[in-house]
């Protein structure tokens, strides 16, 4: 065979396809290039959810200040974080098949997940004084938990309305918790102990869930957004509002609003530039 037909013949089987050693080294550069990239969407996604979570606090805290600026009162209907019977948190759990019962995220109430914080605690409206402080404002109902069958779970299914009043069950930060110490740190920073922090004499926090039946729905947002670090399938996922009451009756005011695990915009900052 001459030299230039030995050529062509060489082309073509090299032009048939790869050997086995150049697909093995191919697979191998591209399990490597995965392993690079795939850890960074991973990333990109959180601080994507991140920036996401912190901005949507931001506009949930604005509008419903703009409801206020615009009505003079907040708005009405909000969740109350309760079980049908408006006494026990809507907690998340197990059945006896291991099966997780949806509910409040484990980071609010301590369960199922054992080791988890317990940022709120259940509280009652102290006094005729307390429930003016809120009536007065507009905050005069609240949305306990329906029955099983009822509303779209787990994320709607507050859709029973309770009358606040004075004894009624509220919802409040946890202040013998560690990340309910770090809240109230950041609603009220100027603490003598940041270690054991304290509301103010005479205030108390009554937190609820900006729910899609608040009355904020149409006069402020078409639609109540959900919290983007949670899977709204197996846990409550809407923004909590907290607001402060006052034992003499002065008005209720909004603190903040805070993610559906608790977490402060700060916090979704500090993660955002963190990863």
């Amino acid at each position: 065979m001459s030299p230039v037909n030995a050529m062509g013949a060489k082309q073509r089987r090299r032009s048939e396809g790869f050997t086995l050693i150049e697909l093995v080294v191919v697979i191998g550069i591209l399990a490597l290039l995965a392993g690079i990239v795939l850890p960074s969407v991973d990333v990109f996604k959180l601080r994507a959810n991140k920036a996401v979570a912190a901005s949507n606090m931001a506009d949930m805290s604005r509008v419903i200040q703009q409801f206020y600026t615009q009505y003079a009162a907040y708005p009405d209907k909000w969740d109350s974080l309760m079980d049908h019977t408006g006494t026990a948190f809507w907690a998340a759990s197990y059945d006896a098949n291991k099966n997780l019962v949806p509910g409040l995220d484990s980071e609010l109430t301590g369960g199922p997940i054992p080791g988890s914080p317990t940022k709120l605690t259940i509280d009652t409206i102290a006094n005729d004084g307390e429930l003016r402080s809120l009536t007065r404002m507009g905050i005069r109902n609240v949305l306990d938990a329906g029955a099983a069958s009822a509303g779209d779970f787990p994320t709607d299914c507050f859709i029973t309305t309770r009358a606040l009043a004075t004894g009624g069950t509220v919802a409040t930060i946890n202040p013998v918790d560690d990340d309910g110490k770090a809240i109230i740190n950041h609603l009220y920073p100027q603490q003598a102990n940041s270690a054991a922090p304290v509301v103010p004499t005479g205030k108390h926090l009554v937190v609820v869930g900006i729910g899609p039946l608040n009355t904020i729905m149409g006069n402020g947002v078409q639609e109540i957004p959900l919290y983007s670090n949670r899977d709204p399938t197996q846990e409550y996922c809407r923004f909590l509002a907290v607001f402060e009451a006052s034992e003499d009756g002065s008005p209720a005011a909004l603190k903040t609003v805070l993610g559906s695990d608790g977490d402060t915009i700060g916090s979704e900052t500090n993660e955002y530039y963190k990863h």
